[in-house]
């Protein structure tokens, strides 16, 4: 009874919840953004790096909050395990690039491939572990076109990123310029490895409101990440540092974003599990 009672206030209270979750979340985008658009061009890389690393630790705690209440119970503990650990080292990441700044004082020229890039993408290892456990989950709801139309998609992306920088990678490569060539490969075959599999398992929650919500931020998120990684990239490569202030836009919306979707995965799928476990030991 109590089961059935909760889910059918939360059935009723869905839509009000959910509109002013949206304004929220976009609310702290245009909020976030504006703070770092409006700053001074002087004070504007700093600025830059502290709303990101804000913003990612709101994502973590979040994440943090959720491994603390659901542990590795049920189908979805481990796969948000990795969710949020991937999470963290985003944040990681972006805390080593604000050391290089504040600290080192690093400021003009970066180092074209630092600790920075190893903890980003071990954060993608994690978000991949994340998703490929959420399509073991729902494997028998897949649909095949849309994994091949996503994979297609994501084959052509990553084809168009190389062609498009082909003489600045061959450039790298034939200077010996090993990590460098490796980490640029990196970021746009990882955002279509992960694509494939959050396209699919976003289509497959798509009826159950639960879940529904916070894969589609999921989903919009890689999509965000995997622009601004484009853009990143390409402005490192073309040596247009100025322009990076403009992507971190991008990133700091991916961060609110997956905040977000875990919020909303908390409030509704982690409470709900936790007053079933209850009930089950009653």
């Amino acid at each position: 009874m109590t089961i059935y009672l909760t889910r059918a206030r939360d059935n009723k209270h869905f839509k009000g919840h959910l509109r002013n979750f949206t304004v929220i979340l976009i609310g702290s985008i245009i909020v976030s953004v504006s703070l770092v658009i409006l700053s001074n061009p002087e004070n504007r890389k700093a600025v830059d790096l502290i709303v990101l690393d804000i913003t990612g630790a709101i994502a973590v705690t979040l994440g943090l909050i959720v491994i603390y209440r659901q542990k590795f119970h049920g189908p979805y503990g481990k796969p948000f395990f990795c969710l949020s650990t991937g999470v963290l080292f985003l944040l990681a990441g972006d805390i080593t690039v604000s050391y290089y700044y504040f600290i080192l004082l690093i400021k003009d020229v970066p180092p074209l491939v630092s600790f920075a890039d190893v903890l980003w993408l071990v954060g993608y290892v994690f978000f991949a572990l994340h998703l490929f456990m959420m399509l073991k989950i729902v494997e028998k709801k897949i649909n095949t076109a849309v994994v091949v139309g996503t994979s297609v998609a994501s084959a052509i992306f990553v084809a168009y990123t190389i062609t498009t920088h082909v003489p600045l990678i061959s450039s790298e490569f034939a200077h010996q310029h090993y990590s460098v060539f490796a980490v640029n490969i990196s970021y746009p075959v990882a955002d279509a490895i992960l694509i494939i599999p959050a396209v699919a398992v976003l289509v497959a929650h798509r009826s159950d409101f639960e879940h529904s919500i916070p894969m589609t931020l999921a989903s919009l998120s890689l999509l965000i990440n995997a622009l601004a990684d484009y853009g990143f990239v390409n402005d490192v490569m073309n040596d247009n540092t100025g322009n990076k202030w403009i992507w971190d836009l991008f990133f700091i919306s991916d961060f609110l974003i997956i905040a977000a979707a875990l919020y909303w995965y908390n409030r509704y799928y982690v409470t709900r599990s936790l007053i079933d476990r209850k009930d089950i030991k009653l």
